[in-house]
């Protein structure tokens, strides 16, 4: 019996992982294009909402500490800083319900397109290489996309960030 079970879990997760398994997306690759959700329901293409512009790809949870405090002390100060040249971020969060989801863009108050992933449905988190385990892990991360939709940088540090956004800026 406790090799019948070891066996099916075997298969379990070798299902699982063919399933999920997407080649990892770095710097200098192309960024991949989804769909997901507003938490009104409307559908949004990312592409369209870049096309041309520099971006910033966050992605999040609402119970995860780490990316909220990156939303909030990285992204929110470089937002402002840029937003008056045309820096656009989306942020996408996968939740397993949309509660706490409201809750902390209310407590954070994050100002700009917000998405959501309700259980991984879309397979966000797992284009971009984020694993998440039905909707309980994936800590988030970000990435800086260029006008023509490369991948210039992780967006993971402000300071990095605001040198590479006031070079392709021309800000002094």
């Amino acid at each position: 019996m406790k090799k019948l079970h070891l066996l099916a879990l075997l298969i379990w997760q070798l299902n699982l992982l063919s399933q999920t398994y997407i080649k990892p997306i770095r710097v200098g690759d192309h960024f991949r294009d989804f769909k997901a959700e507003t938490i009104d329901g409307n559908s949004i293409n990312v592409s369209d909402s870049i096309k041309n512009k520099i971006a910033i790809i966050h992605f999040w949870s609402p119970w995860c500490h780490a990316s909220r405090n990156n939303g909030r002390k990285i992204m929110i100060p470089v937002y402002e800083k840029y937003k008056q040249n045309g820096l656009v971020i989306i942020s996408i969060a996968n939740v397993k319900d949309t509660i706490a989801f409201i809750k902390a863009l209310n407590e954070d108050k994050i100002p700009w397109l917000n998405l959501v992933d309700i259980n991984n449905k879309n397979n966000v988190w797992n284009i971009y290489g984020i694993i998440a385990w039905d909707g309980a892990d994936g800590g988030g991360g970000g990435y800086l996309i260029d006008e023509k939709g490369y991948i210039i940088a992780y967006a993971n540090s402000a300071k990095k960030l605001n040198k590479i956004l006031s070079k392709k800026y021309n800000i002094k």
